[in-house]
């Protein structure tokens, strides 16, 4: 995978404000709002392929977080109108061992996420 940049550059601003939010124009969530009727993709005014996305991957040592899984991998890309701008991807060191299965699985070993 090609990095391109930092999270930041490639996700967008790490300001509490979500970049496809403030694109769309729509509003952070409120009380009030999470209350109202969801918006339809007509109400939103944007088309699709004119939106862009990030699409976010994650790889873990297992099925849930309640029971000590953890992050190994993280993986971004950002899309727009079906054109990649942009991937990241790192790899984690979970700080705990990662089993067998997982690794068999991911081809994510405890050597590859060492340091």
């Amino acid at each position: 995978m090609r990095r391109l940049g930092t999270p930041t550059d490639i996700l967008g601003n790490s300001h509490s404000t979500c970049p496809l939010m403030a694109e769309l124009s729509v509003q952070p969530p409120t009380v009030e709002r999470m209350n109202s009727t969801q918006l339809s993709f007509d109400d939103i005014g944007t088309p699709l392929n004119e939106v862009t996305w990030c699409v976010v991957d994650l790889e873990t040592t297992g099925g849930s977080p309640l029971k000590g899984a953890r992050i190994t991998e993280f993986g971004a890309v950002k899309v727009r109108g079906g054109e990649v701008l942009g991937e990241f991807q790192s790899l984690v060191d979970p700080g705990i061992p990662i089993p067998g299965f997982i690794s068999v699985l991911t081809g994510i070993t405890e050597q590859m996420v060492q340091g």
